[in-house]
């Protein structure tokens, strides 16, 4: 299965990842550190050891803060 994975801003990258695998499994193979960032997949909040399908797309984004 696929999955794209990115930080925002920047760019998405395509990723090939086995059935079962988690967002850790993910950001782990694609070389990307989560500290200080939002996860999301599929624009919903996500945690490390939510499991991703087919198609899933993790972005990682700074926390925006008002005044």
């Amino acid at each position: 299965m696929e999955v794209r994975v990115g930080r925002m801003p920047g760019p998405l990258n395509l990723y090939a990842v086995e059935e079962g695998s988690t967002v850790k499994n993910v950001l782990k193979l694609a070389q990307v550190n989560s500290k200080g960032f939002r996860i999301e997949v599929n624009d919903d909040v996500a945690e490390l050891n939510d499991e991703v399908s087919d198609g899933d797309t993790i972005l990682l984004t700074k926390s925006v803060q008002g005044n």
